[in-house]
């Protein structure tokens, strides 16, 4: 995989398919500006690694081995977070929606905002899940 120029790989998460990489700018800008960006970004891994303990609680698998998480961005320690269930009509909507944000409040309480949407364009599909998801449901 080709990055642009002065970006460089931080995390994985998954595998196959799955994998999700997450990259930050390092190397363009210097001194309080680039301190602040490495901040957020190592609080964006640190939310993913967080939301691996949240379970979809119908097949017991994380919601980021699942793909249900979308996005997350950090700014001025703020969190914003875009997530998605298997199914809109999922009643356990409210329920991860509150364990996620207190997931990330756990690893990260010193954040001044923890802002965790549910929403549902582009819809999940099964195709989302990492390989080791998919193994464990039998796929």
């Amino acid at each position: 995989m080709v990055l642009p120029c002065g970006f460089s790989p931080l995390i994985e998460i998954g595998s196959d398919k799955g994998k999700q990489l997450y990259y930050a700018n390092l190397s363009k800008h210097e001194g309080q500006q680039s301190v602040n960006q490495q901040q957020d970004t190592q609080q964006q891994n640190i939310i993913w690694v967080a939301l691996q303990s949240v379970m979809d609680p119908e097949v017991g698998i994380n919601i980021v081995d699942m793909g249900m998480v979308y996005t997350v961005a950090v700014a001025n320690n703020q969190a914003k977070v875009a997530i998605t269930m298997t199914s809109p009509s999922c009643p356990l909507h409210v329920t991860i929606r509150k364990e996620a944000r207190q997931a990330i409040m756990r690893r990260l309480p010193k954040l001044h905002a923890v802002d965790v949407r549910v929403v549902w364009e582009p819809p999940w599909t099964p195709e989302l899940m990492t390989d080791e998801a998919k193994k464990t449901l039998g796929w």
